[in-house]
């Protein structure tokens, strides 16, 4: 504990990894999803916070029972990170580079329709995928909705539904290709 005068060893970073993960991937994905990034990227999130770890070392100024926020703060911080890397991809200019302001102070409208395109465009296949997960069984929603759209495991659905987790991978399974074949055959 720190501050008893006790030189405490910080915990192994292994151990941290299996008590927070699922909090740290849940904060995660929570953000990505709100500024429409991919639900991988929280895995991206997560790995970078323990190689932070492993390349810093364990802080030896977290009192035992603050670990799970410091790691959540730092898995949120890395997520930023992420978003960052992919705004300043080399491939995808910086925003700031991609919106030039002329000398009469109007901004470029070509690339910003670019952009709004695209975002008119995601919006459209969400609101259709939205659609057409009203249409799953309330189990295979649970278990599709529960892994994209909330950032849980199998073990956490599995809990809530009462059936193992190899059913609750059943019930993904059928609940992508049910949403794949409800997408193939709906005309947009």
């Amino acid at each position: 504990m720190v501050g008893d005068g006790n030189a405490a060893r910080p915990p192994d970073v292994a151990v941290l990894y299996a008590r927070h993960r699922g909090a740290m991937r849940r904060a995660a994905a929570a953000y990505l999803r709100s500024r429409g990034a991919a639900l991988t990227v929280a895995d991206d999130a997560v790995a970078e916070v323990v190689r932070r770890l492993l390349q810093n070392g364990v802080p030896t100024d977290v009192a035992d029972d603050k670990w799970e926020a410091y790691l959540v703060r730092a898995a949120l911080n890395a997520a930023k990170d992420e978003i960052k890397k992919v705004i300043r991809r080399p491939d995808k200019p910086d925003i700031a580079d991609d919106v030039s302001v002329a000398r009469a102070g109007q901004a470029d409208p070509g690339s910003m329709d670019e952009d709004v395109a695209e975002a008119i465009d995601r919006e459209r296949a969400l609101h259709r995928v939205r659609q057409a997960m009203r249409k799953l069984p309330s189990a295979q929603y649970a278990a599709v909705a529960g892994r994209h759209l909330h950032g849980r495991t199998n073990g956490d659905i599995a809990t809530d539904l009462g059936v193992t987790d190899g059913r609750v991978s059943q019930l993904y399974t059928a609940g992508i290709r049910t949403l794949a074949t409800l997408l193939a055959n709906e005309t947009p």
